[in-house]
């Protein structure tokens, strides 16, 4: 109970940006730390829509905020994170081939 009061009465201050991150007006943090390289899209990316890209080995939510449509199969390169969301940018073909 006391620890309840204590949450209740004293709040926690509200999470500072890492290095590494900014906040945005909304208070959503997007971080650039440990999430560039190329991924795979496998569900298309519309102009304000999210699709789904395999990205190290696992499914990831992705947007780009060009005013673009990446096609299924295409190589993007992530350029970071909001949240669990991943914000990529697509490859020229010599960039898509390289390793």
């Amino acid at each position: 109970m006391r620890n309840f009061l204590k949450s209740f009465l004293f709040p926690l201050p509200a999470k500072t940006p890492n290095i590494g991150e900014f906040p945005l007006e909304d208070e959503t943090i997007i971080s650039y730390r440990n999430c560039q390289g190329k991924a795979v899209v496998d569900e298309e990316i519309r102009p304000e829509q999210k699709g789904r890209v395999r990205f190290r080995g696992s499914w990831w939510p992705a947007l780009c905020e060009q005013e673009i449509i990446i096609s299924s199969g295409e190589v993007v390169k992530v350029v970071g994170r909001c949240n669990i969301t991943l914000l990529v940018e697509p490859l020229t073909m010599q960039q898509a081939q390289e390793p």
